[in-house]
């Protein structure tokens, strides 16, 4: 495709119909009539060289082109509205305070790392954490009500047509196992699933309640771990892991974090686990409003700061080593638990 002859509002077609699934709900959205949208759909159409969205029972549901370019899209558009916006804010004057949900993961691998960025850009912008009650779930009535102005999360993207919500994404994690380091590292190596089943378990349950992800995954393979703790995050868990004899899952950079502090030994899981693909989510009212979308690029600089711990990090390569040929595909979500 050819940039230079791409007209951008196109693009902005293009995500109103992701969003939508509905011809005559985007033409609104965007402000074009419909005769307009179908033509400027058509243009879509060209350029791309894929007919994007294909009318269904559903509605217009998106093409595997389009739900690939979809996230690219949304982060590209944010990225120019984010400059024709934040003319009109200034971060090193603003008292704003916005409002994140997140839970303990995030905010030990992403919210700390805004916090230092806003001491230096923003040093009067308040940030207010809330506990995100389900990992996998996108607050969706939090966000449409202003309870929150961001959620912060392993989400799946795209996301729902019609949520009224929107997102871009900040990095991916895998999960990995942990045990107390005094444990011999030999435990680890080559644990098979059987052993790793039958071993004492802490599991992560945010909302108190089970099966998590973990639980499901092994459920598949015919196996039931033995679980004697069940922790509400992944702090919690990690700290009961390295001061008993139980083992936990946790995500790598979580793990490469904690054992800075936590005397705890990093091992990869005995069978494939979905890759984490995280995200920030937030609410199409908010598109434009200057302080949002700054506060929302501030928010994609952190996540990409070089000193946080990448998948494949030094703890997590010693994890990989210990079980070779084991890997992660597509992404993990559920309802209740992560581990």
């Amino acid at each position: 495709m050819n940039v230079d002859g791409i007209d951008l509002n196109l693009l902005a077609v293009f995500e109103a119909m992701s969003d939508e699934r509905s011809v005559t709900r985007a033409a609104a959205r965007v402000g074009l009539s419909q005769p307009a949208m179908s033509n400027a759909l058509a243009r879509l159409r060209v350029a791309f060289g894929d007919p994007l969205f294909v009318r269904t029972s559903q509605g217009m549901m998106p093409t595997r082109r389009a739900r690939e370019i979809a996230v690219s899209v949304a982060a590209a558009l944010d990225l120019i509205r984010g400059t024709l916006a934040c003319s009109n804010f200034d971060a090193g004057r603003s008292q704003a305070v916005f409002r994140i949900s997140c839970t303990d993961y995030v905010e030990v691998i992403y919210a700390i790392r805004l916090a230092r960025l806003l001491e230096t850009e923003a040093p009067n912008v308040q940030v207010v954490i809330r506990r995100s009650q389900h990992i996998f779930e996108v607050p969706q009535s939090q966000l449409e009500t202003g309870e929150i102005d961001f959620a912060l999360g392993p989400y799946a993207l795209p996301l729902p047509p019609r949520s009224g919500l929107t997102s871009i994404p900040l990095g991916e994690d895998n999960l990995v196992g942990i045990m107390r380091r005094s444990r011999s590292p030999n435990r680890s190596a080559g644990m098979t699933i059987d052993e790793f089943a039958a071993g004492r378990h802490v599991a992560i349950y945010y909302d108190g309640r089970g099966p998590g992800a973990i639980d499901r995954i092994l459920a598949q393979r015919g196996h039931k771990r033995n679980v004697r703790i069940a922790a509400s995050d992944f702090l919690t868990a990690a700290n009961y892991a390295a001061k008993t004899d139980a083992i936990t899952v946790v995500p790598g950079r979580l793990a490469d974090e904690l054992s800075r502090i936590l005397p705890i030994h990093i091992f990869a899981l005995p069978f494939d686990i979905p890759t984490l693909t995280f995200s920030v989510v937030w609410h199409l009212r908010s598109n434009q409003d200057p302080a949002h979308v700054w506060m929302r690029q501030a928010i994609t600089r952190a996540a990409k700061i070089d000193d946080a711990p990448k998948p494949g990090g030094p703890a997590l390569r010693q994890a990989h080593g210990s079980t070779e040929g084991r890997g992660t595909k597509k992404s993990v979500r559920g309802k209740r638990g992560a581990g």
